[in-house]
């Protein structure tokens, strides 16, 4: 069929527009599909950033959290003889010293040991059971069994937990003075408030320079001394740094 002029710019411009239609469906299609994969893309990121918003809102109270954690931890360290204390005794001598002088005791020699580490236990009473037909007997209501599942809780709680080390070391000083002096002076390292512990005594002479009468009976002098050695353990740990939570 042979096509008139009219018919052949009429057939030239569908051809020409069906072909800018078929290369702007090329060019439009992937796009599409890169705005759909944009799209899920930045839901993803939106999450993340609501995720990443709650976090921040938490850091003020994280803050606070940590800086009172520390405060306990810095109390309960407070307790505990400083570390510096017990590399130089000096001013545990000086402590030691001024009770000496309060209480008049004379300070003969002061000796400490090596720094080393100790686990320190948990001390509980554990109970045991005892007439056991008897006991099921006289609980009548169940009270005794309440009171004794209470006190295995507690036994078992603390079983249960870790020990921990801290650091220690042997401590001795030597004393001499009158008896009543020398107790005061053992209560006066007794009642301090450190983790200072006395894990025994020894007196030189018992009777204080007691006289001995004929039926082998002592009487101490009123004034009658003796040299007392005391064997102390001091314990310590290391005192946490603060956190630095102003870290930007």
């Amino acid at each position: 069929m042979k096509l008139n002029n009219r018919e052949k710019v009429i057939l030239g411009i569908v051809l020409a527009i069906a072909i800018v239609l078929i290369a702007l469906l090329g060019f439009v299609k992937p796009k599409i599909a890169k705005i759909k994969a944009d799209k899920v893309v930045l839901e993803q990121k939106k999450e993340e950033e609501r995720d990443i918003r709650a976090k921040i809102d938490m850091i003020p109270k994280l803050i606070t959290r940590i800086n009172e954690t520390y405060e306990e931890t810095k109390k309960l360290s407070d307790d505990f003889v400083e570390i510096n204390s017990i590399a130089n005794t000096y001013d545990l001598d000086q402590l030691l010293q001024s009770y000496a002088e309060e209480n008049e005791v004379k300070v003969m020699q002061l000796s400490a040991g090596e720094i080393g580490d100790e686990t320190l236990d948990y001390y509980y009473l554990e109970s045991k059971e005892l007439a056991k037909d008897f006991f099921n007997s006289a609980d009548l209501n169940g009270g005794y069994t309440a009171m004794r599942e209470k006190q295995n809780a507690e036994e078992n709680a603390l079983k249960d937990r870790d020990t921990e080390t801290v650091l220690s070391a042997d401590y001795a000083i030597k004393v001499i003075g009158k008896k009543e002096n020398i107790w005061k002076y053992m209560q006066a390292i007794a009642d301090q408030d450190q983790t200072i512990i006395i894990n025994s005594v020894q007196i030189n002479d018992y009777t204080f320079q007691g006289d001995e009468d004929e039926k082998g009976r002592i009487t101490p002098k009123e004034n009658g001394e003796s040299e007392v050695t005391f064997n102390l353990t001091l314990y310590s740990v290391y005192e946490m740094e603060k956190p630095n939570t102003e870290a930007k």
